[in-house]
């Protein structure tokens, strides 16, 4: 008991001795607060410091999971090149520990520390080690990755991870093997949610849909969008290949301009933070006058609020920049002729999710003669990652088409009518096989109806004589 009561004076003691080094020294220096430091950095002076050799491993892990390979792979190669983490007793690097690595926003030069008693949470700033671009690329693809993670998975379909049902949740997919036959579909994931007791919205998406009619349907529509559209006629017309690295160039340097008002923005929030605090603390002392003290911290709290808001927007622009970058990217594969050859399921796959950024599947009912709600069929929602729909060509002059013309910018989606790709119910195979024994039946059940009949007239026959 002694041993306890002196264990939480000694937590509260470093607790009492982080936060007033938070309040005092955060908005000057990156205070150090103890413990293990993140793998990346150093405790030099009780303060962050980046770590030479680390840091370049840590950005290479972020770099090279952006580009495709996995945590498996990141995890093979830090062994074998002898890179110890932090804590691990064999030495060798973990998963978990990868993931949780590759999940935090510190390496970005914004660190966050939040104290459960009080409920309170401040923000300052530490030397960067990554790009908050890089960062937001990993954590997309991370979210990717996530939502469609099965290990088990044998089978990958042409629209994983681009269908979204209308509720919200994204479309899974299986592949079975049934009696009547191979079945191979694409599901919403409500279902399976509700059932391990999770809470989610009712989904009126109750029909699967069939692998090959939807994959027919969506290839049709991209090519058909694809074909009709002037904008990347033109893109092609005008030789994009030997523009992309003056694009890439300009892309960079906006890229580089959100990186840098990112940077002020974490400032901004680290003082606004720092200013609450103060006003609170100067409150409890009775330095300030309560009311005036809470007006002040109800503006300071909106500041906050609205710098949020702009960082938010910010690593929201920065990541349209980088798909405007991956466009460039998919035109630089595609680019020395469009002819769109999907003969194989790669290069479909490819050609699909190079266009494509999502796809929303809406339900549509009707109510059949008997009055009862009937599914008809889908309303697909593709939204392209680029204005392609409907886009234009407008000449300046008519009656002189020398003179030019100007491209009018389509929209990114595109609305399908109502489509009936449901899997189809009911086994085929053994219906026809039922069908097959009762005409047996019936056939059996006649001829010994005949046999019956032909025995009765010989023995009235034989009866009478």
């Amino acid at each position: 008991m002694i041993a306890g009561m002196e264990s939480k004076k000694i937590r509260r003691r470093s607790i009492r001795g982080k936060r007033h080094l938070l309040d005092n020294y955060s908005t000057d220096k990156p205070v150090f607060l103890g413990g293990t430091p993140t793998f990346g950095y150093m405790n030099v002076n009780k303060q962050w410091v980046i770590n030479p050799d680390e840091s370049k491993w840590v950005k290479w892990m972020y770099e090279s999971y952006a580009q495709g390979m996995s945590t498996l792979e990141i995890q093979s190669e830090l062994n074998i090149n002898g890179i110890s983490p932090r804590r691990a007793r064999s030495g060798l690097w973990g998963l978990a520990t990868i993931q949780k690595m590759l999940g935090n926003e510190s390496y970005t030069g914004l660190k966050r520390w939040f104290d459960k008693e009080i409920e309170k949470e401040w923000i300052y700033q530490i030397p960067q080690i990554i790009p908050v671009s890089l960062f937001q690329k990993v954590q997309k693809k991370l979210e990717e990755n996530q939502k469609n993670k099965d290990n088990n998975k044998k089978h990958h379909f042409l629209l994983d991870g681009l269908l979204h049902c209308d509720c919200g949740l994204r479309f899974g997919n299986e592949s079975k093997q049934r009696p009547h036959g191979k079945t191979e579909t694409y599901y919403c994931v409500s279902r399976g949610r509700r059932w391990r007791g999770e809470q989610v919205e009712d989904c009126l998406n109750r029909k699967g849909l069939s692998r090959d009619k939807t994959d027919q349907a969506i290839l049709h529509i991209v090519k058909s969008v694809a074909k009709d559209s002037v904008k990347l006629k033109e893109m092609f017309k005008n030789d994009i290949l030997n523009k992309k690295k003056e694009s890439d160039k300009s892309l960079q340097n906006d890229i580089k301009r959100l990186e840098t008002k990112v940077k002020r923005l974490q400032k901004k929030i680290e003082v606004t933070v720092d200013n609450i605090a103060k006003v609170e603390v100067a409150i409890l002392q009775g330095q300030k006058d309560e009311k005036v003290g809470k007006q002040t911290i109800k503006l300071l709290e909106q500041e906050r609020s609205f710098v949020e808001t702009e960082y938010k927007k910010s690593f929201l622009e920065i990541e349209e920049l980088d798909s405007q970058r991956e466009w460039l990217d998919w035109l630089g594969k595609y680019g020395e002729s469009l002819d769109y050859n999907t003969r194989s399921e790669d290069k479909r796959r490819d050609f699909v999710h190079g266009l494509v950024k999502k796809i929303n599947v809406k339900p549509v009912y009707d109510e059949n003669r008997d009055g009862v709600l009937k599914q008809l069929g889908h309303i697909f929602e593709v939204t392209f990652k680029m204005g392609i729909v409907g886009d234009k060509l407008v000449w300046k002059d008519e009656s002189n088409k020398k003179q030019g013309y100007d491209l009018k910018e389509g929209q990114t989606t595109h609305k399908t009518k109502v489509i009936d790709v449901t899997v189809s119910r009911g086994q085929p195979k053994k219906k026809e096989e039922n069908q097959d024994d009762r005409r047996k039946d019936r056939s059996d059940l006649l001829r010994n109806c005949r046999i019956v009949i032909s025995i009765r007239v010989h023995l009235v026959s034989a009866s009478q004589g």
